[in-house]
């Protein structure tokens, strides 16, 4: 079906460049007709993209989704950080879901949890499940307030 639409655009081209060369017409119709037969043009070279990857997605490759083995030994080791802070469970067990169905061997994943202590048992016991390691931070991060920026200017 596509070739046949191929076919066609192909012929109303060089129908297009016969009948606009044939004429004698004025230079702003010869402007505007030039635009036009570039436009169709482009259509049929994306047409021709079209097809192509039709074909090509058409052809079974036996070999596109081939999975290696790797070497084991000679793989490095891998750490993931995952910092969050104030997530809501869903998104943090959807993180870790991922992160954890890593096909792998050698990871270590983090999560460095700067949420609010309410919410730090809850991550604590989810990370816990996905064995990953938990790690909160002993004091808060330093926030200017106002006192010290006008201290400082």
């Amino acid at each position: 079906m596509a070739s046949l639409a191929l076919g066609s655009l192909i012929v109303y081209f060089g129908f297009r460049v016969y009948t606009y060369a044939s004429q004698s017409i004025g230079i702003l119709n010869v402007f505007f007709g030039l635009l036009l037969l570039f436009a169709e043009g482009h259509a049929i070279l994306q047409s021709f993209g079209f097809l192509t990857s039709i074909i090509r997605l058409g052809k079974p490759n036996a070999n596109r989704y081939r999975r290696v083995k790797l070497d084991t030994k000679n793989l490095p080791d891998v750490t993931v950080l995952v910092p969050a802070r104030n997530e809501p469970l869903g998104v943090l067990e959807a993180t870790f879901i991922c992160l954890f169905s890593l096909d792998y061997p050698k990871k270590d994943i983090y999560f460095l949890d700067g949420s609010d202590p309410k919410f730090q048992e809850k991550n604590g016991e989810l990370a816990q499940k996905y064995n990953i390691h938990h790690f909160v931070p002993e004091q808060k991060v330093f926030s200017p307030q106002m006192k010290f920026l006008r201290i400082t200017f």
